[in-house]
């Protein structure tokens, strides 16, 4: 598991209380990894549909976001959303890169982050922006991750059972 993933546990409470929520944003967990392409078996999970959040607000082009987001908390005090986007259509190390760039994942990632802290004021992002590819192949996809530079401290890649272990913590 990410040695940063290890600090923080998901907080139901404050994610379904975010006051970055808008409506219809607030889904399943288990909705979105299947919408995804993925499987879960993590059932009781809700998370802030950030893609969904980023269409509502009607701006042309829509702003790129990160796919969800979620509030954890570490040493059972600090809270901090948590930055996901999904990359379970990466089958393999050879197609790492086809729709994934540095620039992408930065826009991605600082247009969620500046919709959270222009919503939220008293809970900030971790900086680090997470990117769950399913189990399979992992081990080379994350190794053509650093070969092209993504895996950047600002950029995890992570499989999905270590990403889901955050909910069990």
């Amino acid at each position: 598991m990410s040695d940063v993933l290890q600090e923080y546990k998901y907080s139901k409470e404050k994610t379904s209380h975010s006051p970055v929520i808008t409506k219809g944003s607030l889904i399943d967990y288990n909705s979105i990894v299947q919408t995804e392409g993925s499987k879960t078996q993590i059932t009781k999970v809700v998370v802030i549909n950030m893609d969904l959040i980023m269409k509502s607000l009607c701006l042309n082009p829509v702003p790129a976001s990160m796919d969800i987001a979620l509030i954890v908390k570490k040493d059972f005090k600090q809270y901090k959303y948590l930055l996901v986007d999904f990359k379970f259509n990466v089958k393999s190390y050879k197609n790492i890169t086809s729709h994934v760039t540095n620039n992408s994942i930065k826009e991605k990632f600082n247009s969620t982050k500046t919709y959270i802290e222009q919503n939220d004021e008293e809970i900030q992002c971790i900086n680090i922006a997470f990117f769950v590819f399913k189990d399979r192949n992992f081990q080379q996809i994350r190794n053509a991750w650093q070969r092209r530079n993504l895996n950047n401290p600002k950029h995890k890649a992570i499989c999905q059972s270590a990403f889901e272990s955050i909910f069990s913590n």
